[in-house]
């Protein structure tokens, strides 16, 4: 399993921290849920199929911070 915490970030829909269930597409994931915590945190929680090591980045672009989580090829 991989966990990253997310600072000052805010889950604008209940619904979004629902189990998302990717088993059945073939990767390397098998599901992956948003954990609301207190102080504007979110803890990114990713079940794998098998252990990998991941590689992950941010990407800022203006307003916007995007988060890349890639993991190695078969």
């Amino acid at each position: 399993m991989v966990e990253i915490t997310l600072s000052k970030v805010q889950v604008a829909l209940r619904n979004n921290l629902r189990r998302v269930l990717t088993a059945q597409f073939g990767g390397v994931v098998s599901s992956f849920k948003l954990h609301a915590q207190k102080g504007h945190r979110v803890r990114l929680e990713i079940r794998l199929a098998r252990p990998l090591t991941p590689t992950i980045t941010t990407d800022q672009r203006g307003a916007y911070t995007f988060l890349r989580v890639a993991f190695p090829g078969r």
